[in-house]
């Protein structure tokens, strides 16, 4: 993976992590939040698949 697929990722899961966070506050429902996990899940496992040292996140 090339340092801007990577960087791309990165913004991405934290994205998605803001958007998880502020759909739980708003209760949304069981299956966006499930969604929503799904793709931050595998977003993680496709940045922990390279072998390039793991930067910290956003949270």
């Amino acid at each position: 993976m090339n340092k801007r697929t990577r960087r791309e990722q990165r913004i991405r899961l934290c994205a998605l992590q803001l958007r998880y966070r502020k759909a739980w506050r708003t209760q949304a429902s069981s299956c966006q939040l499930a969604a929503m996990l799904t793709e931050i899940e595998a977003i993680q496992q496709y940045l922990a698949a390279d072998s390039l040292p793991q930067e910290a996140l956003c949270r």
